[in-house]
């Protein structure tokens, strides 16, 4: 279920708030405002440090180790949806020159935000679209060598869960302390991939995502343009070529698979059969997930440690 976006009275008093929270203060630290239920700490200006939240939790575990040093880690503070976060961003560069007690300065704000399939303009940004700063930040899969210096990120896959289900993430899903199913079987990432080629001409209602990529079908076979193979002269085509196509080892059929099909109800679907502890273990799951993330190479086709590769000479190397 989607969630509803904040009032505008909620945005402004979450901003104001934020700019007065303590866990912000400190000298050179980067805050990033990321998608997820929103703090509730902050929100009723509770004098204490945000509460844990699956995606600002999951993208502070990815930070690499002494990445920043000598400055502090970056803080993700969770804001809700996808437009929650941009309108908070705009708020806060709109409130911050007026506020004289404040944590937070210009230059060491950012946000990060899911790319997804709907268009979405933003106001007063040098990008007037989400498009159009995947388009400054990505190329043919891979972060550019000439990345421009966003303060709005976008991920360079649909959904931060993409991330959960690379191909790279078998082992670590393996070797986790309790064994994960999908559909009632072990999981293997390749049945997730093989539903997910399946579910593109599926018409059903449970099935959002085909509804989007239909009305988004321009938008999504411009981004995946750069994929070899693919037929894109209708969605029931594209599908067959998948399926003609589609192996692991070519990451540019998995990038452009993961850059329309909305992966977040698929791992949604991920069980551990232990309805009583089934939260828990994913949830230390996907800090261990973060924890790999955080140890790889910064390299184009590694998106999240090339992010904090560009936001660390975003801020401190100009």
């Amino acid at each position: 279920m989607t969630s509803a976006n904040l009032t505008d009275e909620k945005i402004e008093t979450f901003s104001k708030n934020l700019l007065i929270n303590p866990y912000i203060k400190g000298q050179n630290t980067i805050i990033i405002l990321c998608e997820g239920a929103t703090d509730n700490v902050i929100l009723n200006n509770k004098k204490q440090s945000p509460s844990d939240r699956p995606d600002a939790d999951f993208y502070s575990r990815c930070i690499p180790r002494y990445f920043f040093k000598p400055y502090p880690n970056p803080k993700f503070i969770s804001c809700g949806t996808r437009d929650d976060v941009l309108n908070i961003y705009s708020k806060l560069l709109e409130i911050i020159p007026s506020t004289k007690e404040k944590y937070l300065e210009p230059n060491k704000l950012f946000a990060l935000v899911d790319l997804d399939l709907q268009k979405k303009d933003i106001e007063n940004y040098q990008f007037s679209n989400i498009d159009e700063i995947f388009n400054s930040i990505y190329e043919n899969g891979c972060i550019k060598k000439d990345c421009k210096k966003n303060h709005i990120w976008v991920t360079g896959l649909i959904h931060k869960e993409c991330y959960f289900i690379l191909p790279k993430l078998q082992n670590t899903l393996n070797e986790y302390v309790k064994k994960i199913f999908y559909k009632n079987k072990e999981l293997d990432i390749n049945d997730i991939y093989n539903d997910m080629i399946n579910d593109l001409t599926n018409n059903s209602d449970d099935y959002i995502n085909n509804k989007d990529l239909i009305q988004n079908w321009d938008r999504a076979k411009e981004r995946i343009s750069f994929c070899n193979g693919l037929d894109f002269d209708n969605i029931n085509k594209l599908q067959e070529s998948y399926k003609n196509l589609f192996t692991t080892s070519n990451l540019d059929l998995i990038y452009s698979l993961l850059m329309i099909s909305k992966a977040k109800k698929y791992w949604e679907q991920t069980t551990f059969n232990l309805q009583d502890r089934d939260n828990e273990l994913k949830k230390e799951l996907i800090r261990k997930i973060g924890i790999f993330y955080s140890k790889q190479e910064v390299k184009p086709e590694n998106h999240i440690p090339s992010f904090f590769d560009v936001l660390y000479k975003t801020v401190y190397k100009q």
